[in-house]
């Protein structure tokens, strides 16, 4: 029994052993092929839409720290001459009127 089994073990492990080398090799070929041509594919596609994403956002983005810096740059530079004026207004009347009060 031991022999056989051995003998069984051998026959069966050998061939399932080559059916597998064999089933590893045929879809490992095309399992490779189909990555790289896949890795290609998507590569490329993936590629170009990176780089057109990017060409986009960056666009967008880029017009839009633009714009931003723009508009923040005007919002605040007007914001903060606006406060200056206000605030030296204030400042200055303050001191007027405690020049006044005080004097």
């Amino acid at each position: 029994m031991e022999n056989k089994q051995r003998y069984g073990h051998y026959v069966t492990g050998k061939y399932m052993e080559n059916k597998q080398r064999y089933g590893q090799y045929v879809t490992g070929k095309y399992m490779e092929n189909k990555q790289r041509y896949g890795q290609y594919v998507t590569g490329k596609y993936m590629e170009n839409k990176q780089r057109y994403g990017q060409y986009v956002i960056g666009k967008y983005m880029e017009n839009k720290q633009r714009y931003g810096q723009y508009v923040t740059g005007k919002n605040m530079e007007n914001k903060q001459r606006y406060g200056q004026y206000v605030i030296g207004k204030y400042m200055e009347n303050k001191q007027r009127y405690g020049q006044y009060v005080t004097g």
